[in-house]
């Protein structure tokens, strides 16, 4: 499995396209775009995620889509940052899932690999960190 950026490479590129071409030649090639999720898609799968019905999960799928722009990968991070840090929770009392829309509101996103890995490493414990 291979990925690239549309927005970031360029069949222009030398090195790329030769790249591509000599995959192609070896291998079997399926290109697949990925575009972001609109807000019912969102809806949708946060629903199938925590096992509640879409009516429920509407509130918190507008906040993902805006925070997110629809970026799955981003979605899915932000998803597991809230369950981490306790904005997501379930109530076995209730017996359903509940977020705090207000301090999801407030939190920010992380939309680059490196600074979503930097903010895992920063839950370690501090012997870890090194």
């Amino acid at each position: 499995v291979e990925s690239y950026r549309q927005n970031e490479v360029t069949l222009d590129n030398c090195l790329f396209s030769t790249h591509l071409e000599d995959l192609k030649a070896t291998a079997k090639v399926v290109e697949i775009q990925i575009t972001n999720l609109q807000k019912k898609d969102i809806n949708e799968l946060l629903s199938n995620i925590i096992c509640e019905p879409r009516s429920s999960t509407e509130s918190l799928s507008d906040i993902l889509y805006r925070k997110t722009s629809g970026n799955v990968l981003l979605i899915i991070q932000f998803i597991k940052s809230l369950w981490d840090e306790g904005l997501l929770w379930f109530s076995y009392r209730r017996k359903h899932w509940e977020w705090n829309p207000s301090m999801i509101e407030s939190k920010s996103v992380l939309d680059d690999a490196a600074d979503i890995m930097a903010e895992k490493i920063l839950h370690f414990s501090s012997d870890l960190q090194l």
